[in-house]
């Protein structure tokens, strides 16, 4: 009685163990379905490329084109602006005429004859003084060492330029220059004549063209071509003598 009893509990009890299992079981696979949170994955649609047609894409370029050649073509109707070319022009020119050497204005013709040492010391007024107003007209003009062109003179680049207008070569260095023509005292100089001194050299170093009142024309380093005194207290103790070129 006592086994047949506990046998049946044992059996109760293993029936409702397996009931319980069972049911904890359904219970969780229906939370899992009805679980909303869950997603599936969404479909994945595939768009076939959208394709242009060929003519289409032709005709866009040619479209192109016609814009870019639009763009790069020069206004040919604008007017141009005359009054700005003029302005550079006339702009051009004077810094040309500015930049541009002294020149003289009327050359003189070479018809003149060179007096020489013991002939006599008569000399033409008017061709003298021909020889003044053509050096003056280089007044201003720079003084360059060794310089012979009104792009700058030295002093006896001056004279030999002078001379060399009318006819005449003179030699090339001041000392050179005292020795041609007739020696003339100061009280008897006219237009034209030579005068020499001795300035940062022994013996003659420097050379002008008498221009008459007691002055003198000649390329100074310190002023260019200019006009001095022969009484300038620079200029008188340094005197050292003419010469008369023309006759």
């Amino acid at each position: 009685m006592k086994k047949s009893l506990k046998l049946s509990l044992i059996i109760n009890f293993t029936f409702m163990l397996c009931l319980t299992f069972h049911t904890v079981n359904v219970n969780a696979q229906q939370k899992i379905m009805g679980d909303s949170s869950i997603k599936p994955p969404e479909k994945v649609i595939y768009k076939k490329p959208v394709t242009v047609h060929k003519a289409v894409q032709q005709t866009a370029v040619s479209t192109e084109k016609k814009v870019a050649a639009v763009k790069q073509k020069p206004n040919t109707s604008a007017k141009p602006n005359t009054s700005a070319k003029s302005s550079a022009s006339t702009k051009t020119a004077a810094q040309k005429s500015k930049a541009a050497p002294a020149k003289p204005q009327n050359k003189p013709k070479s018809s003149y004859q060179v007096a020489s040492r013991g002939s006599s010391t008569t000399s033409g007024a008017g061709n003298s003084q021909k020889i003044v107003n053509y050096a003056k007209q280089f007044m201003g003009v720079k003084y360059m060492y060794g310089g012979m062109s009104p792009n700058g003179f030295d002093c006896s680049g001056f004279t030999s330029y002078v001379y060399k207008a009318f006819g005449i070569n003179l030699p090339r260095t001041a000392s050179g220059q005292a020795g041609t023509g007739i020696s003339v005292s100061k009280d008897n100089l006219v237009p034209g004549d030579l005068v020499f001194f001795e300035t940062y050299t022994k013996g003659i170093s420097h050379v002008g063209i008498y221009v008459g009142n007691g002055q003198f024309i000649h390329a100074s380093s310190s002023k260019g071509i200019s006009i001095a005194s022969l009484s300038d207290s620079y200029y008188r103790p340094r005197h050292r003598g003419a010469t008369r070129i023309l006759k």
